[in-house]
């Protein structure tokens, strides 16, 4: 259908171009969004306990396998496991909080 609009002669060049710059200008307001939200899970992991924030950093940030945090923090597996999944947990609620708050301004 694209190519047998492209041949009619229907098509109009002006009308690709601004196709094209709301395009642009959508992903420009995109790239904004996953930068506020990104920040915003940083400020979030900001306020985690001291352990939590360096296992988060260590796993999710450098991809440290768990052997490897453990050896680093000295801490045992079940601890490590403990304490990511309630960080990962708080960084979620407190994101989805954030989140619903933000799409209730709009």
């Amino acid at each position: 259908m694209c190519f047998d609009l492209l041949r009619s002669g229907k098509y109009a060049l002006s009308k690709q171009t601004v196709e094209l710059t709301t395009v642009h200008d959508m992903q420009l307001a995109d790239d904004l969004e996953l930068r506020e939200e990104a920040q915003q899970v940083r400020r979030i992991i900001a306020h985690l306990p001291e352990q939590q924030q360096r296992i988060v950093a260590l796993r999710d940030v450098k991809g440290c396998s768990y052997e490897e945090i453990e050896r680093i923090t000295g801490l045992g597996a079940t601890n490590v496991r403990v304490l990511l999944s309630r960080a990962r947990k708080k960084i979620r609620d407190e994101f989805n909080k954030w989140s619903n708050y933000e799409n209730r301004g709009n």
